[in-house]
């Protein structure tokens, strides 16, 4: 059983195996979110990769599709980011459902990472700029 041997006679029903139970079913929950949004954030980062070598490349096709892919990057970094910040909330709820647990501050990763999303848009907007000036043949 993933929350221990707190039980007795196969019954969970004392205060500490409730708490110890929620407690073990919500980290795991929480490890399997936020794998799956940090998975998504290492898409998004090989795609902002691919994105800056076809702008490097500066063939009018490339700078097309990085316009478009600039977009995509930019929509899925903010998304991944803000449910990034609603699933911790909710797991965070979760705890204190049964208990008191208190929410963590968000610190400088996720403050770094708001960051790198507005240069990520503002990357979308000047592919985009580029992409519309640029000379088709």
């Amino acid at each position: 059983e993933i929350f221990g041997k707190m039980h007795l006679g196969g019954f969970c029903s004392s205060p500490l195996c409730i708490w110890y139970r929620a407690k073990c079913m919500t980290y795991w929950d929480m490890w399997m979110w936020c794998t799956a949004i940090g998975a998504g954030f290492v898409i998004v980062l090989i795609l902002h990769a691919a994105c800056v070598a076809w702008t490097a490349m500066l063939t009018p096709k490339t700078i097309q599709l990085a316009s478009i892919w600039w977009c995509c990057v930019a929509f899925a970094h903010v998304g991944i980011l803000v449910g990034y910040f609603f699933v911790s909330e909710e797991f965070f709820d979760a705890l204190n459902f049964i208990s008191f647990y208190p929410t963590p501050f968000l610190d400088f990763g996720f403050a770094f990472s708001s960051m790198s999303a507005l240069c990520v848009c503002t990357c979308a907007a000047l592919g985009c700029s580029l992409a519309s000036k640029w000379p088709l043949p």
